[in-house]
């Protein structure tokens, strides 16, 4: 058979001289630590992380643009192929000490650019079938298996291929969400403010139904981080612990979502999600929707979550931007990073995965704490079930630690037993490597819990499933720690459970000025039985009330947000137990006895002493108006004492902006410049620009830092060239810390290029 084409001459195309190609040779490089690949427009902030993962980790980087890559790989084409082969380039180098790529942008799958404002700057893997949701998979993996043979991958399920190198993914979609997330990620490894008890906290949430599937994995998890992390605390929200209500909507239950925010806002080094969820929610009944991450002030408590629900994660829709996106690229708060769901997934593989994650992050005797990349490919090679878990992926950076405590807290004198009415004394120092810290100087937070109770769900859509709640607290306090060794005493309460059992302290300390903490925990003390001689205590404790200062007097104003603060005293020593019912401290907001407010978990007695001590609860969403709350303690013999404030909540007064100027305007390539005056010159104010497309599309977000405002605020924008001409909308957003004032402004502007 022969094969004929015809054309005409004149209908051929010539080349064009489009532009010189700079020399280089990046078949000469030598392998670095990590990797990080960006397209040109971000290399300058992937550089930026890149200095400090150099100067703070002692890692070698090396920041390459992806059209380097392709010119060199790929004759200058896009190729997916031609950066897996680059990064296969440098592994078979020197396989042992190449471990950690980062690809620094988002990804789109529209590998032809034909969406408008694609976000196709680092392409993401497709799979061959698209047909079937829960089957197809969008993947980086794609980059990492570097094996002989494997860059074709068979999408097979008997064809499990493992990852060489760890991947990560910063979904950034301009130079301002890129330097968002490098000022997050920096300020993440190096920040003291960032120091406190909740590294060592675990949140697990759990979707109800199917037989219990989603808690029972759930539970699992957490009984392996008792046994084999001990040091971590399990917060267990799982949905059929608590009370649903049904409203119009649906489904809701607002104990979850509530206690999720609080967990939230409090940190937590991981919060593990397992159960039904789509790409901006996750369950039926709304645990979490999108519309509820802008609303987190937690940027000094980031965690890492695992969202183990589909779709949660799929950042390769130019169309839409994900709740794990969301949560990434918050600059209020959010998370660190996310391992996240790309497409849809099975519950059965998302407990392997989960299971071989903690094994990574929690590894056992002593060995150092690993790198997300270094968890992500463990992870995925120990769970690996063909291409059924390439849906999972890490966004965030693999050359990042998670906020390990750095060094150890242990216990050197402690008794046997702890007996109701027992007095007690714990000593303990800091250790490194098994060996005295002797210029740690700081403070050590020291809590004692009860023994573990096991209960039961409500069984509102499945069976009742039993689950273990170490949630009895006995002590909570704190002590100084000179050149590395502490002590501190305290009373038992009268209220413990009183057969015997395993209680456990938990130990966590922070350095006075370095950037340096220790954590521990030790589960040999038996708790149980009364102790033969305790003193006697007839007299009711102290109770000290202000809102938000010391300065506060009853019947004051406050804000809608505002802090309760009670000081309370007793020579024996306030209980916070919760073994016996009707003796917790509560708090009732106008006489709503139906409505109490159990606030044990919200005290901790001061530095030194167990005789005093203070708790603070943050009170929000109030109505402006007059309101009372009256506080109830007890002390550990079970003395009781009530005390009460009267404040007034204030109306939120709004920000007015009274002028804006925008130049030049229509603008024909030039940087806008933004200028708005505004009528809170003595408030601290956080001012967010946005900009929108005549569609009402986001286009970009402009964040200034905290300031304390002079009249005038003043932004600068400079459209993007892939952006059309047109008119599009923009819109200031204020907002003062102090007062919770709010103002807005919208208003047009034009591109004429």
């Amino acid at each position: 058979m022969q094969t004929y084409i015809a054309f005409r001459p004149q209908d051929t195309r010539s080349p064009a001289f489009v532009g010189k190609v700079a020399n280089q040779n990046l078949h000469a490089l030598l392998p670095p630590d990590a990797l990080f690949i960006c397209p040109p427009i971000f290399e300058a902030e992937a550089k930026r992380l890149a200095q400090f993962r150099q100067t703070n980790d002692g890692l070698t980087v090396e920041v390459v643009n992806t059209q380097r890559i392709y010119n060199e790989f790929s004759s200058g084409r896009q190729d997916i192929t031609a950066l897996r082969d680059f990064v296969r380039s440098l592994y078979l180098k020197n396989p042992t000490k190449f471990k950690h790529v980062l690809l620094f942008g988002d990804g789109s799958f529209d590998y032809k650019n034909r969406i408008p404002n694609n976000t196709n700057f680092v392409p993401i893997y497709e799979s061959r079938e698209s047909l079937q949701p829960i089957f197809s998979h969008s993947s980086d993996d794609y980059f990492g298996l570097l094996q002989l043979n494997e860059g074709e991958w068979e999408e097979v399920q008997d064809a499990p291929q493992s990852l060489e190198v760890g991947i990560g993914r910063l979904p950034v979609k301009n130079t301002t969400e890129a330097r968002w997330i490098v000022d997050k990620l920096i300020a993440y490894s190096s920040q003291r403010e960032r120091l406190g008890e909740w590294r060592n906290d675990i949140i697990f949430v759990a979707d109800d139904g199917d037989s219990n599937a989603h808690q029972q994995h759930a539970e699992q998890l957490a009984e392996w981080l008792e046994n084999n992390a001990p040091a971590t605390r399990s917060k267990k929200l799982y949905m059929d612990i608590f009370e649903q209500i049904s409203t119009p909507s649906g489904e809701r239950c607002p104990d979850v979502t509530n206690g999720l925010q609080e967990a939230i806002r409090n940190g937590g080094l991981i919060v593990n999600y397992a159960g039904h969820g789509s790409e901006s929610v996750w369950a039926q009944e709304k645990l979490l929707e999108n519309e509820q991450i802008p609303t987190w002030r937690n940027r000094y408590r980031l965690p890492l979550f695992i969202t183990a629900t589909c779709e949660f994660g799929r950042y390769d829709n130019p169309y839409e931007v994900s709740g794990a996106e969301k949560i990434l690229l918050d600059v209020q708060g959010g998370g660190i990073g996310l391992i996240t769901t790309t497409r849809p997934v099975f519950s059965s593989t998302n407990l392997l995965l989960n299971q071989a994650f903690y094994e990574s992050a929690f590894p056992a005797n002593g060995a150092p704490m690993p790198r997300l990349g270094d968890i992500i490919r463990y992870t995925k090679n120990h769970s690996n079930t063909g291409v059924i878990n390439r849906n999972f992926a890490l966004l965030g950076d693999p050359t990042m630690r998670l906020a390990y405590p750095t060094r150890q807290a242990v216990l050197t004198n402690l008794p046997t037993e702890i007996k109701a009415l027992q007095p007690v004394t714990l000593e303990g120092e800091i250790q490194e490597n098994n060996a005295l810290v002797s210029n740690f100087n700081g403070v050590i937070t020291v809590t004692v819990f009860d023994k573990r109770r096991t209960l039961q769900t409500r069984g509102t859509e499945s069976q009742k499933m039993d689950y273990k709640m170490r949630d009895i607290v006995l002590f909570k306090g704190q002590a100084r720690v000179v050149n590395g060794r502490f002590a501190i005493n305290f009373i038992a309460p009268k209220d413990i459970r009183y057969n015997f059992g395993t209680g456990k302290v938990q130990l966590y300390a922070q350095h006075d000025t370095e950037n340096t903490d220790a954590s521990g925990a030790n589960s040999t003390i038996v708790v149980g039985g009364s102790y033969t001689s305790p003193a006697t205590d007839n007299t009711p404790p102290k109770i000290t009330l202000y809102m938000d200062s010391p300065a506060f007097v009853s019947g004051g104003e406050v804000s809608r947000e505002s802090t309760f603060w009670a000081v309370l005293e007793d020579e024996s020593g306030i209980n916070i137990s919760q073994a016996s019912l009707g003796h917790e401290i509560v708090a009732i907001i106008d006489n709503q006895v139906d409505k109490p407010i159990i606030l044990n978990d919200y005290f901790m007695a001061e530095i030194g002493t167990y005789k005093k001590g203070k708790l603070a609860y943050l009170l929000s969403g109030l109505q402006a108006g007059k309101h009372n709350i009256r506080l109830k303690v007890w002390d550990i013999h079970n003395n009781s004492n009530e005390a009460s404030i009267e404040f007034i909540v204030r109306d939120k007064t709004p920000i007015n902006i009274t002028e804006s100027v925008v130049f030049p305007n229509p603008n024909s390539g030039k940087p806008f410049n933004f200028c708005f005056r505004h009528d809170q010159t003595d408030n601290e104010l956080q001012a967010t620009l946005e900009i929108y497309d005549a569609q009402g599309r986001f286009v970009q977000r402009i964040t200034g830092k905290d300031f304390y405002a002079t009249e005038t605020i003043t932004f600068e924008w400079k459209p993007s060239p892939t952006l059309s001409a047109g008119t599009y909308i923009y819109k200031l957003s204020l907002y003062s810390p102090q007062t919770f004032a709010v103002g807005s402004l919208v208003g047009k502007l034009v591109i004429d290029f």
